[in-house]
């Protein structure tokens, strides 16, 4: 990774700050021109101050304080605005467009460990790749415990697209390893029961053996995820396939971020450990159930429709080149 000369920091000089979530210093003002169009190529732009909008307030007037001086509600550049208790806890967030998340002080939830992973995204500029990766090991304890060398993959992925000025490709870098850590962090604190030992069970032979196999795999889906041994974001759909005039079962995992599944750092190629361990609960899961599922299948909703929309093509020029 080239050397570049660390920028001085206001934890550097002394300067104070508003007491946060998220233990990080953030500015009272920020001097933006809003007159200056931020897609002009002339402009030349601070990462310091123009990169991450949401660590600076837009003015000291905007923000309110608790009457202890801490931070009551911190508006952001972007137009989001993040809300606290007099403790200091954030406990929501309001986007631009009114919505709510809520936070409730979960420090793994995704907006927050985002959050951070964007502030060390440019503290990399000054750090060596050792440091890298041990700064990506104290912000995600769930991702270096659950998979070190995944952690470190990411940490330094990050690192190398700052590096090269790809502040899209880092920032969504970020927003991947945020969800991975989320559901990293879940399955840790929710272990699932190891299937019963038993023989796989058989194919089924019929359309009607199948159907009753669904059945029961979905029941058995739906329990583990009252139960917490699944997660209840995704959602399980048990699929009966004809080939060949026999049946069998799979199961698709739909409403799974792209960013949880898949590793950016190596194009999307692979799939994450987080997503690995999910489909690897899928498929326990099917085992209490004692059901034979010859596939799990992690894919977003675009995937999936492009697939299909591929095989029924491929099915219909079949069809017309055997007319």
């Amino acid at each position: 990774m080239p050397e570049h000369t660390p920028k001085p920091r206001k934890r550097d000089t002394g300067e104070q700050g508003n007491p946060g979530e998220f233990a990080t210093t953030a500015r009272t003002e920020a001097d933006v021109d809003l007159a200056t169009d931020p897609h002009d190529p002339a402009v030349d732009w601070d990462h310091e101050d123009a990169g991450i909008s949401w660590e600076y307030p837009t003015s000291d007037a905007d923000s309110t304080f608790h009457e202890n001086g801490t931070i009551a509600d911190r508006v952001l550049l972007d137009g989001t605005v993040e809300h606290h208790d007099d403790d200091g806890t954030l406990t929501h967030v309001t986007l631009d467009d009114g919505s709510t998340i809520m936070i409730n002080g979960d420090p793994d939830h995704p907006y927050v460990v985002h959050r951070r992973l964007a502030e060390f995204a440019y503290e990399t500029h000054g750090l060596t790749p050792g440091e890298v990766v041990a700064r990506f090991a104290e912000l995600s304890p769930a991702l270096a415990t659950h998979d070190p060398d995944n952690a470190d993959r990411v940490a330094c992925a990050i690192a190398e697209r700052m590096a090269d000025d790809d502040l899209y490709e880092a920032e969504a870098l970020c927003e991947s390893a945020a969800q991975q850590h989320a559901l990293s962090s879940w399955m840790q604190q929710h272990p699932q029961p190891p299937a019963p030992c038993m023989v796989a069970g058989a194919r089924p032979a019929t359309l009607d053996e199948a159907r009753v196999m669904r059945d029961k795999l979905l029941q058995t889906l739906a329990e583990q995820c009252q139960d917490q041994s699944l997660p209840t974001g995704p959602g399980y759909i048990p699929v009966i396939t004809i080939d060949g005039g026999r049946p069998s079962l799979s199961v698709d995992v739909c409403n799974v971020p792209d960013s949880m599944m898949r590793s950016r750092y190596d194009g999307n190629e692979t799939l994450s450990p987080v997503g690995e361990e999910l489909r690897a609960r899928v498929e326990t899961a099917s085992g209490h159930a004692g059901v034979r599922v010859e596939a799990v299948d992690l894919e977003s909703d675009l995937q999936r429709g492009i697939r299909r929309l591929r095989t029924h093509s491929q099915r219909l020029h079949e069809h017309l080149d055997a007319a």
